[in-house]
């Protein structure tokens, strides 16, 4: 703006001088259209500093954000304008450093709390195993006992009846529950329910698996509750994969995590419930073929050409591999030997 009213200022001296000095008004006249042609072209590049600004643009190297009057425009007033967009400048910079400063000091304590946050959860353990009121039980009889201590201090040992017989060990009842307190600060909501049914049937798959190391230690009341949380687990999983897909062609992740929570949930129904072909066969069928009706969508969908014949994709083997060894299952696991492999003994076996 200073340069504009300079320059108007300018041809009002011209418009004055040319009456007097042809000659000088005419200089005066050039050396004035050089100061507008140069305020032109800087306007122009700050434009196009401020437009590759906003783009996320490299920025060329000469940009004029700071210029010194040179010649004989070096003049008193031209210093202090200089010397005015140099304390703004500076200021401008002092601005952002102390701020650049306070994030920073902000960033380095968010993630020591979060090294801290992390150190205490990886101590944490997920599901812890607790006492349930009501005293010891016996073991059943029968039923595995868990083993002793490798090193248990000998005035916890249980003493030796007179007679020479060891008393009854006594089983403490037991139960799991989950400790979520570690975690919970982190625990966020998600609107992918696809990603929640994933979750909700790993978290299910691990509980089962607890319940089998549960009832191997003759936990069978822990190892029953484990079965009821992962049952409803498998519930919630169902009700999130119902909003992931609509239409008559869903995904084929969709399909083979319902056939697996499906799985899961007529083995949990042969445990808990009693489900079997021999007691129940019109329900033990409609459940069975649930769980087969969600592999066959996949193996129905999933073909690939190959050659001149036609062949499985890899979702398609996916769920037939589930489906045979779900099969399997079914057909084989009444099976007992009639002779414990426990009990088999040869010459030398104590060696």
């Amino acid at each position: 703006m200073n340069r504009v009213v300079a320059f108007t200022l300018g041809l009002i001296v011209v418009a004055g001088l040319r009456a007097q000095d042809p000659d000088k008004a005419r200089l005066e006249l050039e050396r004035t259209n050089r100061e507008l042609q140069q305020v032109r072209s800087d306007a122009d590049q700050l434009l196009d500093a401020r437009i590759r600004h906003d783009l996320g643009l490299p920025q060329q190297d000469s940009v004029p954000v700071l210029r010194t009057e040179s010649g004989p425009a070096s003049t008193a007033p031209a210093i202090e304008r200089a010397q005015l967009q140099l304390a703004q400048e500076e200021a401008v910079t002092g601005n952002l450093l102390s701020r650049y400063e306070r994030l920073r000091v902000e960033v380095e304590l968010l993630q020591r709390e979060t090294a801290e946050r992390a150190a205490k959860q990886s101590t944490a353990p997920e599901w812890m195993v607790v006492p349930v009121a009501g005293g010891d039980r016996p073991a059943p009889h029968g039923e595995p006992r868990s083993q002793p201590a490798l090193h248990a201090p000998s005035s916890m040992q249980q003493p030796a009846r007179p007679d020479g017989e060891s008393i009854a060990r006594v089983e403490p009842r037991v139960r799991v529950v989950s400790n979520l307190d570690p975690i919970r600060a982190q625990i966020d909501g998600s609107q992918d329910h696809g990603l929640v049914a994933q979750a909700l049937l790993k978290a299910s798959q691990a509980l089962i698996d607890r319940c089998d190391v549960m009832r191997a230690q003759s936990q069978g009341e822990a190892a029953d509750e484990a079965l009821d949380e992962a049952r409803q687990r498998l519930e919630r999983a169902l009700e999130e994969l119902k909003h992931t897909e609509v239409g008559d062609k869903p995904s084929f992740s969709y399909l083979f995590h319902q056939g697996r929570c499906r799985e899961l949930l007529f083995r949990i129904s042969e445990r808990r419930d009693g489900l079997t072909a021999k007691d129940q066969p019109k329900e033990f069928q409609r459940r069975e073929q649930e769980v087969r009706d969600a592999y066959v969508a996949i193996t129905a969908r999933d073909v690939v050409r190959r050659g001149d014949a036609d062949a499985l994709g890899p979702w398609g083997r996916a769920a037939q591999a589930a489906m045979d060894h779900f099969r399997w299952i079914n057909l084989h696991s009444g099976y007992a030997p009639k002779v414990d492999p426990r009990t088999i003994t040869w010459p030398g076996y104590q060696q």
